[in-house]
């Protein structure tokens, strides 16, 4: 009887070791539903998805069993032949061994799956544990991509096509503006549950389908799902500024959805890139300017000049002779010729005959312009020697010195109509002068006594000096009008 009893012992604990059948088949389901691979349609969706985006594995949670090991002796068998040591020896390894692991039991976790104790076992648990969790970790990245009709909901697109592959034709690819478009579901507003849990089902114009009711992101911002970044999804997008509008993609990846790769817009700049994304490059740099050839050199970055000399304007009163010099317009210092006192010659002009008038300018320094005509006595009119200065771009003065032809020049012949009377003329005539601080119009009308009671020949000369308000104005290049006449107006 004692020969037997280690044997009893070993079929005992090996018994106890061994999981039943019920325990296998439910471990083997347990695992079946845990760890179901995800298959993917050709667009890389899912095609038979978790309804979860996360779950718990049993194994990770429930601790090791710890197990005292029991220390069984061999059962001594004795040699009978050299012919079966080594037999003999095989069968009281193996039975040594048996009784070892009857010794030393598995334990079990709560789903019936075997979790080992020794430490053989030890390093195939902890894969184990270390699988399910980062499954845990891919699953839980899974928020946006619901099972069955919502498979495609939230993806990237550029078509409606691509949103209801395998699905219909119900679903829209909806535009996000600038940031791009994502697929939709068709749902109804009145049935809560026709959009999945933080969606919700809004109205949307496409430009071929007309108004359809979609699934949005309550969010108002679509990300990535697992099969999404999978499949490298994306979408085209836009960057818009004062500048232009620039295209670019957005991509899923596993960082998630990326930003627009589009360039900011920028004004063009003579460089051979299209800046400003409109189409074209380094358009309207060169035109616009006889002093640029009309081509824009990428390699210097800068317009090709027109030759040295060429005709130009300037836009700047001030300057005459304008002409282009290394690309640039540059005129010489302006001067009207009307600078020497006592004056140039302008239009002689009768009692009767109306008004004449002339553009002329002021160049910066002090310039002082002066003109002189001659005004004739005429039967039946009357002289009264008349200047104006308006259109003025700056603030300046203006006076009016007269001379009669029977050669008086002495303050008993003027009298000012309007103006004030002053004596510095040339060669010491007598005038009047406007000094009207502002752009205002300056006037000044002379009332000459040449001729005893009017009975003789009152007509003379006009001397006309137009001239800066102030030091600032001097500086300043301005243009007037001159109006002058012989008689009143």
């Amino acid at each position: 009887m004692r020969a037997y009893l280690p044997l009893a012992l070993l079929c005992l604990f090996a018994a106890c070791s061994t999981p039943s059948t019920a325990d296998d088949g439910s471990y083997a389901a347990a695992n079946q539903a845990d760890g179901a691979s995800v298959v993917f349609d050709a667009n890389g969706f899912h095609t038979d998805a978790k309804a979860d985006a996360g779950k718990v594995d049993a194994k990770a949670d429930v601790p090791k069993a710890d197990v005292p090991k029991t220390d069984v002796p061999k059962t001594d068998v004795p040699k009978t032949d050299v012919n079966d040591v080594d037999a003999a020896e095989s069968g009281t390894d193996a039975a040594a061994s048996d009784a070892e692991d009857a010794a030393e039991p598995d334990a079990t976790d709560v789903d019936g799956d075997v979790v080992v104790a020794d430490a053989d076992d030890a390093f195939e648990a902890d894969v184990a544990v270390d699988t399910a969790a980062a499954e845990d970790a891919t699953d839980a990245l899974d928020v946006t991509f619901p099972a069955g009709p919502f498979a495609h909901l939230c993806a990237p697109c550029n078509s409606t096509a691509a949103c209801n592959a395998g699905l219909g034709a119900d679903n829209l690819c909806v535009s996000y503006g600038d940031d791009g478009a994502f697929c939709g579901v068709l749902c109804d507003p009145a049935d809560a549950t026709s959009c999945p849990d933080f969606y919700t089902c809004e109205t949307v114009n496409d430009p071929t389908y007309g108004t359809v009711n979609q699934c949005k992101p309550t969010s108002g911002v679509c990300t990535c799902s697992v099969a999404a970044a999978i499949a490298q999804l994306s979408t085209t997008c836009k960057v818009p500024n004062a500048a232009g509008t620039c295209p670019g993609t957005r991509s899923c990846g596993v960082s998630g959805l990326g930003k627009c790769t589009a360039p900011v817009p920028v004004d063009e700049i003579c460089n051979g890139v299209d800046d400003n994304c409109n189409g074209a490059t380094d358009e309207g740099l060169c035109s616009g300017n006889a002093c640029l050839a009309g081509t824009c050199d990428p390699v210097t970055n800068v317009c090709s000049p027109a030759p040295n000399g060429t005709t130009c304007d300037d836009a700047n009163n001030c300057t005459t002779t304008d002409g282009c010099s290394f690309g640039t317009c540059v005129g010489t210092a302006a001067s009207d010729g009307n600078e020497s006192s006592p004056g140039v010659s302008i239009a002689k002009k009768s009692d009767c005959d109306g008004t004449s008038n002339m553009q002329s300018i002021l160049a910066p320094g002090g310039d002082v312009d002066w003109y002189a005509f001659n005004a004739s006595d005429d039967t039946f009119c009357s002289i009264y020697p008349s200047v104006r200065v308006d259109q003025m771009a700056g603030d300046y003065d203006l006076c009016v010195y007269w001379a009669c032809k029977n050669g008086k020049s002495d303050s008993g012949i003027v009298d000012c109509n309007q103006g004030s009377k002053v004596s510095n003329g040339p060669n010491g005539a007598w005038g009047c002068c406007s000094a009207n601080a502002g752009m205002g119009a300056e006037k000044i009308e002379i009332n000459t006594t040449c001729s005893t009671l009017g009975a003789g020949d009152d007509g003379g000369t006009a001397w006309i000096q137009v001239s800066a308000h102030s030091p600032k104005t001097a500086n300043i290049c301005g243009t007037y009008r001159l109006t002058w006449s012989a008689a009143s107006f």
